[in-house]
Formats: structure tokens, sequence, C-alpha cells
């Protein structure tokens, strides 16, 4: 073999094993972002559920100390909210609410709650490694991995009227103001959203009709007669 043919064998060993060691880099790679992938599918869910959870907490503190806050410094009550009309009889007619009031009332808890949420700061979430590998039997366990948490959201609002009983001839009048929030959660890597709901009572009342001179109570039982299922009870 003649000295120009020997150079060319070692070009040629090289070169096969110059592409051999970039098919191992390769595939070393590809089986790297397997595992990468494998591992994120993992626990990804833990990590999605922890932040939600730890979002919906803050979140909910949150926009109720703004609410409280507000309604302490509002210093609303029944009487500013509605008027009763009573008739010549001594009766409740009608329920007029006062509509302007109510909605600037509205209006102000609903910008309190939404730069109370504006104002949410990073929080540390720490989920325990065996938590996060969803190992049951680990689950609580291990050093704690932190994560970062950027909450985020917005906030609609809705007022409500209740009448329900509250006795004989008498009804309670409730005025809710419901929060529904929509809060984003994110994480190097991770967002997730959830929704959270709360419900604050405005101004309650109870409304007294007349009484009547007598009522009837009927009893249920199939072991009673029905001479003894009514009983009359005087006033």
């Amino acid at each position: 073999m003649g000295r120009t043919e020997a150079v060319q064998m070692v070009r040629w060993v090289q070169k096969r094993r110059g592409g051999t060691l970039r098919l191992r880099i390769a595939v070393g790679c590809l089986l790297a972002l397997a595992v990468i992938a494998a591992i994120d599918a993992h626990i990804r869910p833990a990590i999605q559920s922890m932040a939600s959870y730890q979002a919906k907490v803050y979140a909910t503190r949150v926009l109720n100390e703004a609410v409280e806050m507000q309604l302490a410094g509002e210093g609303v009550s029944y009487q500013d909210l509605v008027v009763l009309s009573i008739g010549s009889d001594g009766k409740v007619q009608a329920v007029q609410t006062d509509v302007v009031r109510l909605n600037l009332l509205k209006a102000a808890l609903t910008n309190a709650a939404i730069d109370q949420l504006a104002m949410l700061q990073q929080q540390v979430v720490s989920i325990p490694l065996g938590t996060l590998l969803g190992w049951q039997i680990f689950s609580g366990w291990g050093p704690a991995v932190e994560f970062r948490l950027v909450p985020g959201g917005y906030v609609d609002a809705a007022l409500s009227h209740r009448f329900d009983s509250a006795g004989i001839n008498q009804t309670r009048h409730q005025i809710m103001l419901r929060l529904d929030a929509n809060i984003v959660a994110v994480l190097p890597g991770y967002t997730t959203s959830t929704e959270i709901s709360t419900e604050f009572l405005l101004a309650e009342t109870v409304i007294v009709g007349v009484s009547p001179d007598s009522f009837t109570q009927v009893l249920t039982g199939e072991e009673q007669g029905i001479e003894r299922l009514i009983a009359d009870y005087a006033r």
C-alpha cells in the first residue's frame, strides 16, 4: 500500500468515526429531550395544581380584605339602599331600591377588589419532591422545590337580591354582591388559570307582615288518623 492510499484510508476511518460520533451525539440529544419531555409531562399536573391552589387562596384572601375594608369605610346600611313603602294599614306594599346608590357601591367595591388584585406580588410556591414526582407513598416528603408564582387576573361583579322566609309572615331581604375572578398563575415554563367566586352580604332586613289570629299545622305520618293530622292553634 502506497503512502497516498494509506493517507486516504486514515481519512476514511477518521471520517467514519466522526460520522459515528455525530450520530451518537444526535441520538443522545434525542434521548435527553425524550426524558425531559417525559419528566415534564409527569410533573406538570402537580405544578399546575399547586400553583392554581395557591393563587386561589391568595386571591380570595385579597378580595375579601379589599371588600371588607371598603364596606367599613362606606358605612352603608339597609336604609341607605332600600326604601320600604308602607301603606295606611301598616303593611309593606313595595320594596324600592336606590339603584344609583347601589351601583355606586358596586363600582366602589369592584374597583377596590381590582386594585388589590393588581397589587399582588410574586409568591414562592414550595412543592416537596415526592409530591412533585407524583409518588403517592412519598407525597409530602423530600426537599422542597421552589417556584416563583406571578398571579394576575380580572374581576367581574354582580348584584342580587334574596328573599326567603324568616318566620310566619316574615321575609328576610338580603342584598348580595358576587365577585367572579379569573386568576392566572405564571411560573417559569408553566401557566395555569383558575376561577374563584365569593359572595358578600351588603345589607339585610326582616320585613314583618301582619301575624294571623290563628294558624294550622299539618302533621305527616301514616300511623296517625286524619283527625289527628290537623291541629289548630289560637293566637
